[in-house]
């Protein structure tokens, strides 16, 4: 396995294997984050007689670029965790990757359904909402803060605690907005991120509360602020993915306006040998 130095290697690459090779390729690439890994030189590469694969931090295989050769099988050798997200890219050129992804080893932990929710309609219903939702941080004296960079080391700290088997690494989650809730010491209670997209739609990521404050509708309050900042921008549609044994946080989102639609995210992960 080898370091890559540059982007320019990276490139490269990616360049010298498709000119030689008749292949398939799998890209959940998102070219900001590849660019943060390489300046942080925690991206490797592996290249055999079936592919070409990138890793970070040299066991960790994650929503990251690959290329295989056509009717090859995904190879992870020697990599104490593999886990991956495929959201709703199950085929490609005639091939099943869930079929490869099973084939070659990994293991189903988590299908997630996709829930949206069209802002324009619901804006009246939002606004609402939002001005109870301040009623509630008025009484509490509760804030909410959008300065991800000043407690990104107190959500780290919360997320890892409530760390499952089938949350993605918290590097992923950085590279989006960050919202926080603190008490009137500033302490964190809890946190929750998003991305827009094309200014059009905006993707509420993951929420993490911290346990003695659960059941106190604090994941509410903060989805109901990222939906007020939604209107705010002339956003219109936010979306969320949930897991489909997530029975409580389907029915919270639901009651806030989400409608299920018919895409999935499935969830691998392999746990590899040395």
């Amino acid at each position: 396995m080898k370091k890559i130095e540059s982007i320019e290697t990276f490139n490269s690459l990616i360049r010298s294997f498709k000119e030689t090779r008749e292949y398939t390729e799998h890209f959940p690439f998102n070219r900001n984050i590849f660019e943060k890994y390489i300046v942080e030189q925690r991206l490797f590469y592996e290249e055999d007689d079936q592919g070409l694969y990138f890793y970070v931090d040299e066991d960790l295989f994650y929503d990251l670029y690959y290329i295989i050769e056509k009717g090859s099988r995904l190879s992870v050798r020697r990599k104490k965790k593999a886990l991956l997200i495929n959201e709703n890219q199950l085929s490609k050129d005639g091939i099943s990757f869930n079929e490869l992804y099973l084939k070659s080893g990994f293991e189903v932990v988590a299908v997630n359904h996709q829930l949206t929710i069209n802002i324009e309609t619901e804006r009246e219903h939002i606004l609402k909402k939002y001005e109870e939702t301040q009623e509630f941080l008025k009484e509490h004296d509760y804030t909410v803060a959008e300065n991800r960079h000043a407690y990104n080391s107190e959500v780290k700290r919360l997320w890892t605690k409530n760390l499952k088997k089938t949350d993605v690494p918290y590097d992923h989650y950085i590279e989006g907005n960050m919202l926080v809730l603190l008490d009137k010491d500033e302490h964190l209670l809890a946190a929750s991120w998003y991305a827009s997209n094309n200014g059009r739609d905006s993707e509420w990521r993951h929420i993490v509360v911290d346990e003695p404050y659960r059941g106190m509708g604090l994941s509410s309050v903060l989805t109901y602020y990222w939906l007020h900042l939604c209107a705010q921008n002339q956003i219109r549609r936010g979306l969320t993915w949930i897991e489909e044994n997530n029975t409580v946080s389907m029915k919270v989102h639901e009651k806030i306006g989400f409608v299920e639609n018919k895409r999935l995210s499935i969830q691998y992960i392999m746990e590899a040998g040395e």
